[in-house]
């Protein structure tokens, strides 16, 4: 068995420095943009004949809630995700299961500031969950 030809390793990242350009915010962060992100994978494949395994690893950094304008308040927290997937490739069908959220991290991407601008109100993400499915190709 070639490593190279049955593992593939894969990741990104992203830096962005969003910000507003005209008053009366100028210069401020944009909302809900984090500045970093980076994702961090690999996809096993062929050690078994139409058997993938493959996971990845998702970071997202802090942001200003999205009605935050004048960044004022505190930033929603950075968090991460890792995902895991199995699918089996056989003629015409095509198997998957997988895990979302593996580790069950408690987030929220997303918040507002109430009418009065003295709360912060949570839009929680997905805990873990779980996902599978059949297609067939013909």
């Amino acid at each position: 068995m070639d490593f190279f030809k049955t593992v593939a390793v894969f990741g990104n990242y992203t830096y962005e420095k969003a910000r507003f350009e005209k008053n009366p915010y100028k210069n401020n962060d944009i909302p809900a943009v984090p500045r970093h992100r980076a994702n961090l994978g690999f996809r096993i494949h062929d050690v078994v004949p139409g058997l993938i395994f493959s996971a990845d690893s998702n970071y997202i950094g802090s942001s200003y809630v999205i009605s935050d304008q004048a960044n004022a308040f505190e930033k929603l927290e950075n968090h991460y995700t890792i995902n895991a997937r199995l699918s089996y490739e056989w003629k015409m069908l095509k198997a998957f299961a997988g895990v979302n959220n593996l580790t069950n991290q408690t987030y929220s991407e997303y918040a507002v500031m109430d009418t009065f601008l003295t709360r912060r109100n949570f839009y929680p993400a997905p805990e873990r969950n779980w996902i599978a499915g059949l297609e067939i190709v013909f």
